[in-house]
């Protein structure tokens, strides 16, 4: 999970875009290894916004796979529905002492044409499940702002996430200049913006 002190990056995130959401729809043709080739896929394009060396990429995307297994089991059992990864946010209390707001990504699955899901799972972006209560999951699937408390010894793990939040950090700074770019080639035909990141990427 990618921690930020304070609430202004995860903000200005929100402010440039709408969160991101993928989804797949699969159906009675779709089988075991079927759905997770089309989840798979789905989790290498959402993270190669965020970790732009493959290698990582790919560990990532083994443990998100191992994350959502028990959404895979949900999708097979229901054989008709869809699959949803968005990115929402978090706030962590540890034990009162410190609070850290969170960028995550939460998965869920979908019986055909029902509103709520039948099973949620919440990631950090290196693909690890984050324990939540089932409670927690539904309070803040409901406000679309997750709230959750932790041991404080756990802060320390955030210590070691440096690189790969500023490496979040600057996708997210690139997604935000591409919207733009294209929104101005749209709105006015100028290339200029596009041209600019095509120049330095």
């Amino acid at each position: 999970m990618y921690g930020v002190s304070e609430l202004g990056f995860a903000q200005s995130f929100f402010a440039g875009m709408q969160s991101p959401m993928m989804q797949f729809a699969f159906g009675e043709d779709d089988d075991r290894g079927g759905i997770e080739n089309k989840l798979r896929a789905k989790l290498d394009n959402l993270f190669k916004h965020f970790h732009h060396q493959f290698d990582k990429r790919v560990k990532a995307v083994d443990k998100a796979m191992e994350s959502t297994r028990p959404l895979v089991d949900d999708a097979v059992s229901i054989t008709a529905g869809t699959f949803s990864l968005s990115i929402e946010m978090m706030s962590t209390d540890f034990e009162g002492n410190t609070t850290v707001q969170s960028l995550v990504i939460e998965a869920s699955v979908f019986r055909l044409e029902a509103n709520t899901p039948e099973g949620t799972v919440v990631m950090d972006f290196s693909g690890a499940k984050i324990e939540m209560s089932q409670t927690e999951i539904e309070d803040g699937q409901a406000v679309s702002y997750y709230s959750r408390s932790a041991e404080f010894l756990t802060f320390d793990l955030f210590a070691g996430n440096n690189e790969s939040f500023i490496e979040a950090h600057q996708a997210i700074a690139t997604l935000k200049e591409t919207q733009i770019a294209l929104q101005a080639y749209r709105d006015d035909g100028d290339l200029s913006l596009v041209e600019q990141l095509l120049t330095e990427a």
